[in-house]
């Protein structure tokens, strides 16, 4: 039976029709929704995620970031033994309130809210309200990407093989996790977790040489190659000038304080001291350096010469 053009063309949908497609005036299609077993696998990885940068962070901000995981788990728990009831939804405009808070929260709790630590506790709590709102494959996998970031931060206070260790569990349920949303079915099941488990070991075993090989022949760089924002704490070092009153904490600095040049031979460890700068003027309020200050003169020890400087 032949069908007219103009028939065709109206079951094409027809220019009204792909104005209405452009600007979202047309139905779209019910999204689909998490499962609880991915849910699940999702709350298991922030956990893992967030333990490790947990005993960097203040207690309310560690305490608060977990709480919000359980509780997002909890409630997902108790929906399941009500099927016929919609799944309850927190609005969005909550939700940006409570970010909001959070912000205010940080920044009374750190004094500034541009630097590396607030940063961090702002994007430990953000996470777990993010998955507050979680409810398709899309908000997981970005929850996911999150998580990866979440994972770096552990290794901004320090890199010794602990903090590998305390994070591996994390990037084994990265890869499960991603797994689980992809294959919705067998997410739930005991050998589905299991599949998924060893798949993403198997993938982290096949990345460790590839890991060996850049560790060995990447070439060491006197400087990073990105930064953060500079705390507003004081740090260990040299310094031209010291304000006691002004310090309320602490940190400790990785940067090169000073580097030794020796005329002959390099003298055992227990002759290696240098005098450094001495803060001898005080006008009541920070201390000083005086005008006199010796550096880049060799001074004889023992059979050596060794030319102080720092930097």
């Amino acid at each position: 039976m032949a069908i007219p053009r103009g028939s065709e063309r109206s079951e094409r949908g027809g220019p009204l029709n792909a104005v209405a497609r452009v600007l979202g005036l047309r139905g779209k299609k019910p999204r689909t929704q998490l499962t609880s077993a991915q849910i699940g696998w999702l709350g298991a990885l922030l956990l893992a995620a967030q333990l490790p940068q947990a005993p960097h962070l203040p207690i309310w901000v560690a305490a608060a970031g977990v709480l919000l995981v359980v509780v997002r788990l909890v409630g997902f728990r108790h929906d399941r033994q009500r099927p016929a009831a919609p799944p309850p939804r927190i609005p969005s405009w909550t939700l940006v309130l409570f970010a909001v808070a959070a912000a205010f929260a940080v920044r009374a709790t750190f004094g500034y809210l541009v630097g590396r630590d607030p940063s961090v506790a702002f994007l430990y709590i953000l996470v777990a309200i993010k998955f507050l709102e979680t409810r398709t494959p899309r908000d997981g996998t970005l929850l996911v990407c999150l998580s990866c970031f979440l994972l770096i931060t552990p290794f901004f206070y320090g890199q010794s093989p602990l903090a590998a260790v305390a994070v591996l569990p994390a990037v084994l349920l990265v890869g499960a996790t991603l797994d689980a949303l992809t294959n919705a079915r067998s997410a739930g099941a005991a050998s589905g977790r299991i599949a998924a488990v060893r798949r993403s070991g198997l993938m982290i075993l096949q990345g460790v040489p590839v890991a060996v090989l850049l560790f060995v022949l990447f070439p060491r760089l006197a400087s990073p190659l990105w930064g953060l924002p500079s705390d507003h704490s004081a740090q260990t070092g040299l310094s031209e000038s010291m304000e006691p009153g002004q310090i309320s904490e602490l940190s400790v600095s990785d940067n090169v304080a000073f580097r030794v040049d020796f005329d002959g031979p390099v003298p055992p460890p227990r002759e290696r001291y240098w005098r450094g700068p001495v803060l001898s003027r005080f006008d009541g309020r920070t201390w000083t350096a005086s005008g006199l200050q010796f550096g880049g003169l060799p001074v004889p020890a023992g059979n050596s010469a060794i030319r102080r400087a720092w930097a």
